[in-house]
């Protein structure tokens, strides 16, 4: 669906566990990257009904020189991939708008879908 890159080919060959793996690039403190590590994979354990099979979570950080931090992450289902970013002061708070605009973005595709199967449903009655 567009430009392949060398880390699209790099996420590809991570090593896997079992579940959902989370992958963390860039960012350096060892607390910031446990603190990130929980919060997504309650987040990750949160969506797994309405996604269904979540294959793996990458995600990047990047420190800015106005001492900002940028978050990116995609994440990898058996469907398709989810993309979102976030900046913040600090790369826990920039984590946590990052879950949340994954959060709302799933949400809406998930309702489009139920709306979509509902009006199919609706037809077929009359």
């Amino acid at each position: 669906m567009g430009i392949v890159t060398s880390k699209d080919a790099l996420e590809l060959i991570l090593p896997k566990k079992d579940g959902p793996d989370i992958h963390m690039a860039h960012l350096e403190d060892a607390h910031d990257r446990r603190e990130i590590e929980e919060q997504l994979a309650k987040f990750v354990k949160k969506i797994q009904g309405k996604l269904g099979d979540v294959q793996s979570v990458v995600v990047y950080a990047d420190k800015h020189k106005t001492r900002k931090y940028s978050v990116r992450c995609r994440l990898i289902t058996a469907k398709g991939v989810i993309n979102a970013k976030a900046v913040g002061f600090d790369p826990i708070s920039a984590a946590k708008e990052l879950i949340q605009k994954l959060d709302r973005q799933i949400k809406t595709e998930h309702t489009q879908k139920v709306a979509g199967r509902k009006h199919r449903e609706s037809a077929r009655r009359v």
